[in-house]
């Protein structure tokens, strides 16, 4: 499902450019901001967050908090590798 609403972000994304943030907001709780621990999920969300942005754009506010829930994982990955 979430990557049929990539896809059609990727397609209409100019389009529902208001709703973008609403879309983020939906891809992040898919995954629990990003705490997801099936990483087909998390993966799934974070291509569908990419879609998002590659497509509509986003704003600081969105981006702030993207980075907020990524930035966890980013630390944890280069602390405890593989």
């Amino acid at each position: 499902a979430m990557d049929e609403f990539a896809q059609f972000i990727k397609s209409t994304g100019k389009q529902h450019e208001a709703c973008k943030e609403a879309a983020i907001v939906f891809a992040m709780s898919f995954s629990r901001n990003f705490k997801a621990a099936n990483i087909n999920i998390l993966k799934c969300s974070l291509e569908c967050v990419k879609t998002i942005i590659e497509a509509c754009g986003a704003g600081p506010r969105m981006v702030s908090t993207i980075t907020t829930s990524l930035l966890p994982k980013v630390l944890f990955s280069s602390v405890y590798p593989g």
